[in-house]
């Protein structure tokens, strides 16, 4: 293998699929597998669920000799970010030879024969879809799914299609995350995947209509040259639609500012800012009280009597304040806030963003 090729176009290709690359140094998913043709450049990278190709067409990179190569991701990152205008890479042997101007390196390659085969062919139903609204229903799920490696169906989010609908749910099981999207025709899909994957699934660059290729093994997309792909969990998905709380149930009805909220949140918990912390909240007509009282650092009490509308009696309410926060989070403007009779759900709502539904478990105190 050999070839020329400009620091800018190199640098770009390599930076669209690093979020493939595996962190672990001593495994070949470190590693970045080129393949030079006459007709360009293959750039892979998977973490084993993950992965991406980008493919440099020949008329922008003059390749020399044709080869296959595994070479690891964060030297050959670093060096070009480091390299000037044009860049030699050459394989002799069981290295790589890269140069320019002035500068010179080699770097021992990893074995490109153990790096797994990725089938980038797109199968499965085709799903026309924006962009930018899966970006963002992507976004308002993903915090809702556990970190806990270990709880695969509960790391991931679900993506199923209702008509001309596409529904995204996530849950850690202490609270629960929904969005909705509509797409140009009613598919019938019904799949999970890794929420962390699914984050790093629709790079910022891609804009307007994409086209998803969805089957029962992996999910993915070409835009610019770039194919990207994710594994779907083949564990099913549970039913959680009745997770959410009956109208009737919900007696206790606040509605305020997302950002007034966000505020006594922030003022309440610079006491005791550890994520896993409660925050009280006594709400009434009149004002909402943020508090929080802790032997081991003190207590806080913020005060706000900018309540667009409540109904319902007082009431005062624990809550897991980082899971509330993530959730008023990804609302604009002004929220719902209703909490059951029970004071064991909090679900939150927005008349200008409708499509989206957050419930937060309360903390209980015995």
């Amino acid at each position: 293998m050999k070839f020329k090729i400009k620091k800018e176009i190199f640098e770009k290709e390599i930076e669209r699929t690093s979020n493939g690359i595996f962190v672990q140094g001593n495994s070949p998913l470190s590693g970045y597998y080129l393949k030079a043709t006459r007709e360009g450049l293959s750039i892979i990278s998977t973490n084993g669920e993950l992965s991406f190709k980008s493919f440099i067409n020949s008329d922008k990179i003059d390749i020399i000799e044709v080869g296959i190569c595994l070479i690891d991701g964060f030297f050959l990152k670093n060096i070009i970010k480091k390299s000037e205008n044009f860049i030699n890479f050459e394989i002799k042997s069981t290295e790589a030879l890269i140069s320019w101007e002035n500068a010179s390196f080699s770097k021992v390659l990893k074995d490109h024969t153990i790096f797994p085969e990725v089938n980038f062919d797109p199968i499965g139903i085709k799903v026309k879809v924006n962009a930018k609204e899966l970006k963002k229903a992507i976004k308002n799920t993903h915090f809702a799914a556990s970190s806990n490696v270990n709880s695969p169906i509960l790391s991931s989010i679900n993506i199923k299609s209702q008509d001309n609908i596409l529904i995204f749910s996530a849950t850690d099981t202490n609270r629960f995350a929904s969005d909705k999207i509509s797409i140009s025709e009613p598919v019938d899909i019904d799949v999970s995947i890794n929420s962390e994957n699914l984050k790093n699934f629709i790079p910022s660059e891609v804009e307007g209509e994409i086209e998803l290729f969805v089957s029962e093994n992996k999910v993915n997309f070409t835009y610019d040259n770039l194919t990207i792909q994710t594994k779907v969990l083949n564990v099913p998905y549970k039913d959680i639609s009745n997770v959410i709380p009956k109208p009737e149930s919900l007696i206790y009805r606040l509605k305020i500012e997302k950002k007034e909220i966000l505020s006594l949140i922030d003022k309440a918990t610079v006491i005791a800012p550890g994520k896993d912390s409660a925050i009280t909240f006594h709400l009434s007509k009149k004002e909402i009280t943020a508090s929080i009282s802790k032997q081991e650092t003190g207590q806080s009490k913020v005060k706000s009597d900018k309540v667009i509308k409540y109904s319902g009696e007082d009431v005062l309410i624990n809550v897991n304040f980082k899971y509330l926060k993530d959730a008023i989070s990804v609302f604009d403007k002004d929220i719902n806030i209703f909490v059951d009779e029970r004071k064991t759900r909090i679900l939150i709502i927005s008349e200008h963003e409708k499509t989206i539904t957050q419930l937060v478990g309360l903390v209980l105190k015995w």
